[in-house]
């Protein structure tokens, strides 16, 4: 252990209790806990008739399709040595990757009765099934007339849950405290295959704790040392810290350790200190002050507090007695978080700790007024909403593709960016018709700076004047998000086009639907033909076993070819002229390298399955397709889809159904509007309940109950 980590050892037991508990809690939430003993009569009975009905045909005695014979695989998953194999097997009917789309289907509630018999005999042995559905890139396996085309079965619940905070919370934390300090920050935010804050994604592990500790030590030690120094402390620190790092021999009084206590607890974690807390930082406090000395002991209930698993994550558990459906609803002080958090990485305002204090928020009316008022109020930032659209469109990764420059040496993908950002915020500001306007506008923010040769890449003309004011552009040559040069670079490749990536991205964002992960046998490779266009150089990917998949991807991403990999409009593209290159020759046979002639673009395609007829039929490009995707109520639906994983931090089950067809109707009911929709949103029974299964709460009361640092279940003062 080095000095740093030492100075605060007595801290160090807390911590590490907290963490292996948190995941331990983590895993038990998941669904991880010992199941009854099998019973083979489940699957003789319940299981088996559905694989013998469903997939013996493909998987049985007479044909086994991938070397699979699901009618040898017995009961004993655990012990058998067959776990992987029906891990699988719960993954594709999970996923609905299995039976194929031309069989006969089994019903959600069969399907799930294969799964959940999977996944307890798994428990029964001591193993971890790892559902997929919870999973990021695996929103959109809820088919979609299960959400919207039926009504809905009951009211909308979430899991109770740890979501872990977001790095520029903790960051804003630390400053809060000592902006004079530098720290690490352990909590990356991934994000693969769908939204990066994700209340499921992500746990501490140790080299996360080790580094927690070193800033909790770094933060407690600057506390400390600058409580001494008039001028330097924040306001009130000096008043209560400085008893406890003077104290004599007496020590300092009950009450001027417990007014330092309330305060470390007020400035860090934003509430009042539970009796027991008090008590045992007391106790923590007098002990370390006794074996190490006043100072050293104050640095050590810093640290302490700062240590808390309630700093690291929100808890969303709900307090209260279950209603007639067994949910709970978030206390006050939970919503009050969870409406801050929802908009930027600060904590509750004053007026939304009063709300939390004088009852407002027991109510979704009052939960929708307090949410409306900082959607209303220019001067409270919000950073969450942009966030939301450069996370869905993806564009602002244009500064993650690497572009030779010498190809243009007017690419400057940041402010192409910021372009996109301005654009975003303008239609936020009108509020009305957002999703089809940021599908199908022409205007776009051009370049302000770079000596205004960054205008290239709208294909502005040459006499193009600067201005701050939007622009309008061809109508038959941008269309929204889409055409803007930030979005095609981010779902490009480094020398062009991507029609893969581009068609994924409108299927998966815009229709809702799934594409399988690339098989690991495939060889993804496209010809090298530079006399040949990428079109033409696709055809591989038309081969029968291939364009299972690319059937739904290509014709979405060929109609991009509108543009080239900088975002550029064009009508034609260059490839090289084979016959004049072979000849292209200086007198001492050296050649002159490629020989380079002019072809017609073609954008051209035919939309099929996309589960709108309105939207499937011939396009000539991709102005033509997203103004008809952009008219669809699929894609609308789609879109409140994406906005509640994003805000909410998870995907959407069934049970949400009665949540989404509301924040839908919203939407529609103000004629577009983007607060609405949030407003909906965040005053839903998705956001307020928590429904207690019998397994969460046996995980919450086993793993918490002796953990000191943890808050009583009974509200806190915000």
């Amino acid at each position: 252990m080095n000095a740093a980590v030492a100075r605060v050892a007595p801290s160090v037991a807390l911590l590490a209790v907290s963490a292996v508990l948190t995941a331990v809690l983590w895993s038990a939430v998941a669904g991880v806990v010992p199941a009854a003993e099998a019973d083979p009569a489940v699957y003789r009975k319940t299981v088996q008739p559905l694989l013998a009905r469903y997939c013996f045909d493909c998987h049985g005695p007479d044909q086994q399709e991938a070397s699979l014979a699901i009618d040898k695989l017995n009961a004993d998953v655990a012990g058998g040595g067959a776990a992987t194999v029906w891990s699988k097997i719960a993954d594709k009917l999970s996923l609905r990757q299995m039976p194929p789309v031309d069989a006969d289907q089994p019903s959600d509630a069969e399907r799930q009765a294969i799964v959940d018999w999977v996944k307890s005999e798994m428990a029964r042995g001591g193993l971890h099934y790892d559902d997929k559905l919870p999973m990021a890139a695996y929103g959109n396996y809820v088919p979609h007339e299960q959400l919207f085309g039926r009504a809905p079965a009951g009211p909308s619940w979430s899991p109770p849950r740890y979501w872990r905070i977001r790095p520029a919370a903790y960051d804003q934390l630390i400053r809060n405290l000592r902006q004079r300090v530098t720290v690490t920050n352990p909590f990356p935010l991934a994000g693969e295959g769908g939204f990066a804050d994700y209340a499921t994604a992500y746990k501490i592990d140790g080299p996360g704790v080790e580094v927690l500790l070193r800033n909790a030590n770094v933060v407690a030690e600057s506390m400390v040392k600058d409580s001494a120094e008039t001028g330097r402390s924040i306001p009130g620190m000096r008043e209560v810290l400085l008893p406890l790092c003077t104290a004599g021999p007496e020590q300092p009084t009950d009450q001027q350790l417990r007014a330092a206590i309330g305060w470390l607890y007020g400035s860090i974690l934003a509430r009042d200190p539970t009796a027991d807390e008090l008590r045992e930082r007391e106790a923590f406090y007098r002990a370390g002050a006794t074996k190490l000395g006043p100072a050293a002991a104050t640095r050590n209930l810093v640290a302490s507090v700062c240590l808390t698993p309630e700093v690291l994550f929100r808890y969303e558990f709900g307090g209260g007695s279950p209603d007639e459906h067994g949910r709970v609803r978030l206390t006050p002080r939970e919503i009050a978080f969870a409406v801050a958090f929802a908009f930027s990485d600060l904590p509750p305002d004053a007026a939304l700790r009063d709300a939390a204090a004088n009852g407002t928020l027991q109510t979704s009316a009052g939960v929708e007024r307090e949410v409306r008022r900082i959607l209303d109020d220019a001067s409270i930032a919000k950073p969450r909403i942009l966030n939301f659209f450069r996370e869905y469109f993806g564009y602002a990764d244009a500064e993650l593709v690497f572009k030779d420059r010498e190809l243009n040496t007017n690419h400057h993908p940041r402010a192409l960016v910021n372009d996109t950002d301005r654009l975003v915020q303008l239609v936020l500001s009108e509020d009305k018709n957002v999703l089809e306007e940021l599908l199908t506008t022409n205007r776009s923010f051009l370049p302000r700076d770079y000596k205004n040769e960054l205008h290239y890449s709208y294909s502005v003309p040459p006499d193009w004047k600067r201005t701050d004011d939007p622009v309008t552009m061809p109508g038959d040559q941008r269309a929204g998000i889409l055409t803007q040069p930030s979005w095609l670079v981010a779902w490009s490749g480094n020398f062009d086009n991507d029609i893969v990536r581009r068609g994924k991205w409108v299927r998966y964002k815009l229709l809702g639907g799934t594409i399988p992960d690339l098989p690991i046998a495939v060889n993804a490779q496209v010809p090298d033909e530079p006399h040949n266009t990428l079109r033409e150089r696709m055809r591989v990917t038309q081969e029968a076993y291939c364009w299972q998949c690319h059937r739904h991807m290509n014709p979405l991403g060929v109609v991009f070819e509108d543009f080239d990999h900088f975002g550029r409009f064009r009508v034609r593209e260059s490839v090289q002229d084979p016959e004049k290159t072979a000849k292209n020759f200086d007198a001492k046979g050296r050649s002159l390298g490629p020989v380079m002639r002019q072809v017609p673009v073609d954008a051209s395609a035919v939309i099929e399955g996309s589960g709108d007829p309105a939207v499937d039929g011939p396009v000539t490009g991709a102005v033509d397709m997203v103004r008809r995707l952009a008219k669809s109520e699929r894609v609308r639906q789609v879109f409140v889809r994406h906005a509640f994983r994003y805000w909410m931090g998870r995907n959407e089950t069934p049970v949400d159904a009665a949540t989404l067809q509301a924040a839908d109707a919203a939407y529609v009911r103000s004629g577009g509007s983007m607060r609405a929709l949030i407003a909906s949103l965040l005053s839903s029974d998705s956001f307020l309940y928590r429904k207690h299964t019998e397994q969460t709460a046996r995980a919450e009361n086993s793993q918490f109950e002796n953990v000191a640092s943890h808050p009583t279940k009974k509200e806190q003062s915000p």
